[in-house]
């Protein structure tokens, strides 16, 4: 099942705080989702950029956020510079997502100081299109 989700951050470093908010809401839609699939839900692989903001991939350091991904279990994949075949979907939307805000706010007029607002719009939107995942019964239209 795809479903989007966004946390806004003024920098990168509030990175580990919105996983951190992914995981509560992860945990407000676990019995919905559980009960609707017949399977456990469960957030087992997470892909990085090798930017850093997440990660530490130097050294024997370890960040508090790898600290915190491998005290909770996360397997971590991590993608290198320029190989977009392993993250091409994510990718994809949020060039997308891009396009379509700020499509949105020159055709409305608005200041861009509305973005963060026009990508709440989008994501629920985009949580909205009829999928396989998100049909009552997947064969009907």
């Amino acid at each position: 099942m795809i479903c989007a989700w966004h946390y806004n951050m003024r920098n990168k470093n509030e990175a580990l705080d919105g996983f951190k908010e992914l995981e509560k809401y992860l945990g407000t839609i676990r019995p919905f989702v559980e009960k609707k699939h017949d399977k456990p839900m469960k957030l087992s692989v997470i892909s990085f950029d090798r930017e850093g903001s997440l990660t530490t991939t130097y050294g024997a350091m370890r960040s508090l956020a790898d600290e915190y991904f491998h005290k909770q279990g996360y397997a971590r994949i991590l993608t290198s510079a320029g190989d977009s075949s392993i993250s091409y979907r994510i990718e994809r939307f949020w060039r997308t997502m891009k396009e379509c805000v700020r499509a949105s706010i020159l055709e409305s007029g608005l200041k861009d100081a509305f973005f963060f607002d026009a990508v709440q719009v989008f994501v629920y939107h985009f949580n909205c299109l009829p999928t396989d995942s998100n049909r009552i019964e997947p064969n009907v239209p």
